[in-house]
């Protein structure tokens, strides 16, 4: 567990010592309550950098890995993903020409991406908040939120101040998808699409670094009995 750990956080080092980068977070959630769950993060814009890092053993004091260990530290993180019980049609990639990461998955209800999430922090040493219920969705009321930890805040604290400025210009984009319309959409700075079923929200990852209660979302759909 220590080891994968290490890992992982060298293989986000890696790319996280380029500032410009975007994180997309799509979420499905049909009207039963089962949906898919998509994750993207796009370091394309600084694929120059990372080119030139990855050349490197060292950089700014780390260790920089190779990319077959950039590739295996991945692929450990999304092997995870088999121990979650209602979690299926797993699909992922990474790409080290753009450096694209891509994961999704099928998930039953809502609460079995708490329960993945709850894997991924577990493997991170995290003791924050082990039962967090960062997706609610009440399928019987329509009623859908997202709910933010200090999960981020916490990781970034442990960086020395010269690599906090990673962020700076780092985005996190959340997606919502609803069989179902939006009657109300109560989050702030979020937009509702044309025909009321998409909801999005773009952040500064600096932000979220400092509160991560700002990618709160109170959603209201409308039932369909």
């Amino acid at each position: 567990m220590k080891s994968l750990f290490r890992s992982t956080f060298i293989l986000l080092l890696s790319f996280n010592l380029v500032s410009c980068f975007e994180i997309t977070e799509d979420i499905t959630i049909h009207s039963d309550g089962n949906g898919i769950l998509k994750i993207q993060a796009d370091f394309s814009e600084s694929k120059f950098k990372i080119n030139s890092i990855l050349e490197h053993q060292e950089y700014e004091g780390y260790q920089i890995p190779s990319r077959d260990k950039i590739k295996s530290t991945f692929n450990q993180l999304v092997n995870l993903t088999d121990f979650c019980s209602n979690i299926s049609i797993v699909s992922s990639d990474i790409d080290l020409e753009n450096y694209i990461i891509n994961y999704s998955c099928k998930f039953n209800e809502v609460e079995d991406v708490n329960v993945l999430v709850d894997s991924i922090k577990t493997e991170f040493n995290s003791d924050l908040n082990p039962k967090f219920k960062y997706l609610k969705y009440d399928r019987k009321k329509g009623e859908f939120s997202r709910n933010g930890d200090n999960f981020l805040k916490d990781k970034v604290e442990q960086l020395p101040l010269s690599q906090r400025v990673i962020f700076n210009s780092a985005y996190y984009t959340c997606i919502y998808r609803f069989d179902n319309l939006i009657d109300s959409n109560f989050t702030s700075g979020a937009k509702t699409s044309t025909n009321r079923k998409i909801s999005t929200k773009k952040l500064s990852m600096k932000s979220l670094t400092f509160n991560g209660e700002l990618i709160n979302h109170k959603i209201q759909t409308i039932p369909v009995h």
